[in-house]
């Protein structure tokens, strides 16, 4: 009878370890097969931002060539410089307000800075739009 007990034990102990030898390599796989589906998902998130980069850079690179053109130089010399070409002549339109006694609507290098007073300023004009 110890006989048949010991052998119902041994049996039942490579049950009990197979059990765990079983549970252990799902473990493992399971573990591993998340850690694939992890390293697809950052995958792709990285591919996307690099396509994102991409059109990024295209739009940089047209914006860096129409900054090259002639076009772009003119248009930025006139509206931010204040240049003109040889010849040109500018006209300013005053407003109804001003005074008559600068006559002459042409610009030239001669010509004095305006003043601003307090009530041109860009903050009190703000304040007046809001208040």
């Amino acid at each position: 009878m110890l006989n048949l007990v010991k052998i119902k034990l041994s049996s039942n102990l490579k049950y009990i370890l197979g059990a765990c030898l079983l549970a252990f390599l799902s473990y493992g796989f399971i573990k591993s097969g998340l850690e694939v589906l992890e390293g697809s998902k950052r995958l792709t998130e990285v591919q996307e931002e690099v396509l994102s980069l991409e059109s990024e850079k295209n739009k940089l690179e047209e914006e860096i060539e129409y900054k090259k053109t002639e076009e772009y130089i003119e248009e930025k010399s006139r509206n931010d410089l204040n240049l003109v070409k040889p010849g040109e002549t500018i006209y300013v339109v005053k407003k109804s307000g001003e005074s008559k006694e600068k006559s002459p609507s042409v610009l030239s290098e001669t010509d004095e800075k305006m003043d601003l007073t307090y009530k041109d300023a860009n903050w009190y004009m703000w304040y007046r739009l809001f208040f």
